[in-house]
């Protein structure tokens, strides 16, 4: 979402996360560290205030439990008054007590030692009214009385005025010290109610009093005082308290009424009663919300101006970055000639600066590119005429040497016929020598086998003599071998220059596209793969030329085995032309052939001799010609190879050339000036 959104608006948040973040922090750790304190300072009050109430209200029970013992010990009493004396003392102390004491005292009674007592209403001189009697010996606290203590009975209802009051009574003790009677008023709750209506937390805090047996004495809800028992209720106030008696202290935060409450006990000694103070937690932490409520307008104070000041001061940056898009817009579109207006020398005038200087660069770059597009274009258009030429010229090379090859097979069948005469001859040679040893009275016969000698000597003249041409035609075909060889040489000494250029050329184009960083990636691929090429060809001519050097050497053993036949062909000449002496003096001298017939045999012999070197000098030229032409059917292929090798390079250099044409038409899309 944020690659969406402009400069302006991301700037403005980024500014606004990093001014409102920290604020965010510290708010939150100074609303925590507030709030451990006031946590600490609300507890601290209501426990300050349960103690208060609970210490007025003990302060409050013993100074009725004093006047009540002050009562018990007065004369009259101690030393065992009558019942009539025990009615008017009582009926004037009630009416004394309520004189000084409105709404607290509800009434008096005494009792003897057996719990028997009598109670007196005062009129309004103090004078007894009327009297009742009764006993307290079934009353829960009796015992506590005749063991000497002064006690706090359960709360209970007053008769005459229906209002929560409690009997507070202290032992009479004679002056023996024995129990001789009580004395107890009957005192209404007004203070308690009066001390507990307002606590001091906040408006619907309030204060719950319950009696030793757990009886409601004061609760907001007035139908539950002295009706209800905090033992038997179940909302979840009345079990807070519960688990909370015997727990001073501590506190518990339940939810009361839709709201949650903090309870805290709080023992009144003096009665046993327990004091529950239970404040609203929403009022007491009050405090707490107007400071978020502060903080969260702080924050949005500094976030309004924040984003304004944020705003203002991007504005001011945005103008120059928007010129340097529109320039950088116009460069994309392979406009060049825009420059960015340099006004100032902060950190954007700097990025102006750095920008007209960049793009300077790339228009020189862009220059030397074109130049070297045109150089390259060039030099490919010089490398594709050469191979051209190299193409025309191995051409005629292999054809030339696919028709020494073809000659080289037919000097190798004219040899293998010639071995076959020599044969015949020999056969021939064989039959002449076993008609010497059958026939030599047969004169007329030996004389025309003699005639059919001569022909055959001139035949076998003859055929020697198209041996010796066929030697010379092989020895002429060898020495064109040698002198084709010669030139192709030369060729792939030529290939071998051009290839070795077109690898400098690669590499200084691979040089240039470097400094052109990645405007020139694309061409620095092209002049690595001319580089490759380049390598290749060399290669190959090196192939060419290891193959070249082999049939030179070839053709030389080849020649001296030429030289080798042309000489055995002089010496079977001249055994011809012997044998063809030897006929004709057989031919003269028949009529001696029988003297000399043991020569006959004996030159016979050594033409038999001869017959065999004949036939393996034959032999040995047809297996050189068969050599020869395999020799030159080899260099036919390499011929055809170095061909197909150069068309390659003829291809790549086409290629180099629609690149360079290519990137000629690309650097010209760019306006410079």
């Amino acid at each position: 979402m944020l690659k969406k959104m402009k400069l302006t608006q991301r700037l403005i948040i980024s500014v606004v996360i990093l001014a409102v973040l920290p604020l965010l922090v510290l708010s939150f750790v100074n609303y925590m560290t507030i709030d451990e304190v006031l946590n600490e300072k609300i507890y601290e009050l209501i426990t300050e205030q349960g103690k208060n109430k609970a210490a007025k209200i003990d302060q409050w029970f013993m100074g009725k439990k004093s006047e009540i013992e002050a009562i018990a010990n007065v004369p009259t009493l101690r030393k065992g008054a009558t019942e009539e004396e025990r009615a008017k003392y009582t009926a004037y102390n009630l009416y004394r007590l309520k004189k000084a004491h409105k709404n607290v005292y509800d009434a008096q009674w005494s009792t003897d030692e057996k719990g028997d007592y009598i109670f007196a209403e005062p009129d309004s001189q103090g004078n007894v009214k009327s009297t009742k009697v009764g006993s307290i010996k079934d009353r829960d606290y009796w015992k506590t009385l005749i063991s000497g203590q002064t006690v706090v009975s359960n709360p209970l209802i007053s008769r005459s005025t229906g209002k929560p009051a409690v009997v507070i009574a202290a032992p009479i003790k004679g002056y023996n010290g024995d129990y001789i009677g009580t004395v107890g008023n009957n005192v209404l709750l007004t203070f308690i109610d009066e001390t507990l209506k307002d606590i001091g937390l906040s408006e619907n805090s309030f204060a719950i009093l319950t009696s030793r047996d757990g009886t409601f004495i004061v609760h907001p809800n007035k139908d539950m005082v002295m009706k209800k028992n905090v033992n038997t209720e179940d909302d979840s106030l009345s079990k807070a308290i519960v688990s909370l008696i015997g727990k001073e202290g501590e506190f518990k935060e339940v939810e009361y009424k839709n709201s949650t409450k903090v309870v805290a006990n709080y023992k009144i000694k003096e009665a046993g009663w327990t004091l529950t103070i239970v404040g609203d937690y929403n009022e007491l932490f009050a405090a707490r919300q107007k400071i978020i409520y502060k903080t969260l307008i702080i924050i949005a104070l500094v976030f309004v101006f924040v984003v304004l000041a944020g705003y203002f001061v991007i504005k001011g940056i945005k103008g120059p970055i928007n010129e340097i898009k529109d320039v950088i817009v116009k460069a994309s579109n392979g406009d060049l000639t825009g420059r960015l207006k340099v006004v100032t020398d902060d950190e954007i005038g700097e990025l102006g600066k750095s920008f007209n200087t960049m793009m300077d660069n790339v228009g020189k770059l862009l220059n030397e590119v074109k130049d070297s597009s045109d150089t390259v274009l060039e030099s490919s258009s010089s490398l594709s005429d050469i191979t051209e030429q190299t193409s025309a010229a191995t051409s005629e090379v292999a054809r030339t040497i696919e028709e020494i090859a073809e000659s080289a097979s037919g000097q190798a069948k004219d040899t293998e016929n010639g071995a076959i005469r020599t044969n015949e001859l020999a056969n021939n040679i064989q039959q002449v020598a076993d008609n010497i040893e059958n026939s030599i009275d047969k004169f007329t016969a030996l004389s025309d086998l003699s005639e059919k000698g001569l022909n055959i000597v001139e035949l076998l003249t003859n055929k020697s003599q198209q041996v010796n041409e066929a030697r010379e035609v092989v020895n002429n075909m060898v020495k064109s071998v040698e002198n084709g060889s010669k030139e192709i040489e030369v060729i792939i000494d030529t290939i071998s220059q051009i290839a070795e250029q077109t690898n400098l050329l690669a590499l200084n184009a691979s040089i240039e596209a470097a400094r052109a960083g990645e405007s020139g990636r694309g061409f620095a691929v092209v002049a690595d793969e001319i580089r490759k090429l380049a390598e290749q060809s060399a290669e190959a001519t090196e192939g060419i030329r290891e193959v070249i050097t082999g049939i030179q050497q070839q053709s030389n053993e080849l020649s001296t085995s030429t030289i080798k036949a042309i000489e055995l062909g002089e010496e079977q000449n001249k055994a011809v032309r012997e044998t063809g002496d030897l006929f004709n003096q057989i031919s003269d001298t028949i009529k001696e052939l029988t003297e000399n017939i043991q020569k006959i045999e004996r030159l016979n012999s050594e033409m038999i001799h001869k017959k065999n070197e004949i036939v393996a000098v034959i032999e040995n030229i047809s297996a050189s010609s068969e050599e020869t032409a395999a020799a030159t059917q080899q260099v036919s292929a390499g011929a055809e190879e170095q061909l197909a090798s150069i068309e390659e390079v003829a291809s790549y250099a086409k290629e180099l050339e629609s690149l360079a044409e290519g990137l000629k038409d690309s650097v010209n899309k760019f306006k410079l000036q």
